[in-house]
C-alpha cells in the first residue's frame, strides 16, 4: 500500500509500521543499532552521505542516530527494511530558526537494493506528509559529487536541482561538487 492511498496522510509521521511494496517502513528502535553500525561501514553506502557522517561507524553513532529519530521533535527519521532486515532509512530534519520553514532530506538504502524501487515511492510519499504536518514549505536534499542515481530519483519525486556549491565536499579522498536539490509545496 502506498502512502498516497492513505486519506490525507494523516498519520503518516506518527507511523509506526507501513508497507510499501515489498517493504517496510517504521520507526527506528534501539536493536537496531548494530545493524545500523554494520552498513554504515560500507563504503559504498557511506559515500553517498553528508560528510559528517563517520567513518569508521560505532555503535554509539548508531545509537545517537537512532536516539535522535526517536527523540527530537525536529527530526523525522525512518527505517526502511526488507525481509524483517534493515536495509535502508529516510530522514527529514526541520532547520532552526531563522530557516525553520524548510528541512533537510538524507536517505540511503543498501548498494544491492537501489535497483528494487522503493526509495523513489518512500522519497515522495514522505515528502508530501512533511508539508502536510509540519510548518515546512521548502525540502532541500544534497547530491554529492555526481550521484546520478540519487539525483535521478530526487527528480522523479519532483525536486528540482537548485544550487551546486563547488569544491564543497571532502569525500573518499576527494574533494566534490555538492547539489542541492529542493522541492516547495
Amino acid at each position: 500500500m502506498s502512502l498516497t492511498q492513505i486519506p490525507y496522510l494523516s498519520y503518516c509521521l506518527s507511523i509506526n509500521k507501513l508497507i510499501i511494496m515489498n517493504y517496510r517502513i517504521r520507526k527506528w528502535c534501539k536493536e537496531d543499532a548494530t545493524e545500523l553500525t554494520k552498513i554504515m561501514n560500507d563504503i559504498h553506502v557511506w559515500a553517498k552521505l553528508s560528510d559528517h557522517t563517520p567513518f569508521p561507524y560505532t555503535k554509539e553513532d548508531a545509537n545517537t542516530y537512532i536516539n535522535e529519530s526517536l527523540n527530537n521533535d525536529k527530526v523525522f527519521g525512518y527505517a526502511v527494511e526488507s525481509e524483517e532486515k534493515l536495509v535502508g532509512a529516510v530522514k527529514f530534519k526541520v532547520l532552526r530558526s531563522p530557516y525553520a520553514t524548510t528541512a533537510v532530506l538524507n536517505f540511503w538504502i543498501e548498494n544491492d537494493k537501489w535497483e528494487e524501487g522503493i526509495m523513489p515511492e518512500a522519497v515522495a510519499d514522505l515528502t508530501r506528509s512533511i508539508f502536510f504536518h509540519q510548518p515546512v514549505i521548502k525540502v532541500m536534499a544534497p547530491v554529492i559529487g555526481t550521484d546520478e542515481v540519487r539525483t535521478e530519483l530526487l527528480t522523479s519525486a519532483g525536486f528540482v536541482h537548485e544550487a551546486t556549491l563547488k569544491k564543497a565536499i571532502l569525500k573518499t579522498g576527494k574533494v566534490l561538487d555538492l547539489h542541492i536539490y529542493s522541492i516547495t509545496e
